[in-house]
């Protein structure tokens, strides 16, 4: 993968093109749905589940290559890949 190619994924507030840079959550598990909006021409939906650390800040990546994309959730300082896809074996409990 190309890491030049990797991009940070926006959080639009609202219907508008309003977007928010960071979201504060408790510790513990979340899921997001992530969508990737290709010209508006069709949306594709990622749920993804993570465990949020004291301290931490993460990011949702996207990295698109031909029609493919792939998206994750990674922490900040480590850009280590956090989480998976919901429904995966690996998911815990809530």
């Amino acid at each position: 993968m190309d890491e030049k190619n990797e991009k940070i994924l926006g959080m639009p507030i609202g219907r508008g093109l309003d977007y928010v840079n960071e979201i504060h959550l408790l510790p513990g598990k979340h899921t997001a749905r992530l969508t990737y909006r290709h010209h508006h021409f069709y949306d594709r939906h990622f749920d993804l589940w993570f465990v949020a650390e004291p301290g931490k800040t993460y990011i949702g990546k996207y990295y698109l290559f031909n029609n493919a994309v792939r998206v994750w959730i990674e922490e900040e300082k480590t850009e280590e890949k956090v989480g998976g896809i919901v429904g995966s074996i690996d998911e815990p409990e809530a």
